[in-house]
């Protein structure tokens, strides 16, 4: 798809376009980065001890 000509135009290319599958996978990446992240801060701080 050549450059959108309205908010309209990109609305649809990011649903059902080739930008459905660029937003897919920002949304799994984000999703592993996000689930990593206490998993990294457990494994290299450990458990809090009290």
């Amino acid at each position: 798809m050549n450059r959108p000509r309205s908010l309209q135009e990109l609305y649809h290319w990011l649903e059902q376009g080739g930008g459905a599958r660029w937003v897919r996978y920002a949304a799994v990446g984000l999703g592993g980065l996000l689930l990593s992240l206490p998993v990294a801060w457990k494994q290299f701080h450990g458990p809090l001890l009290r």
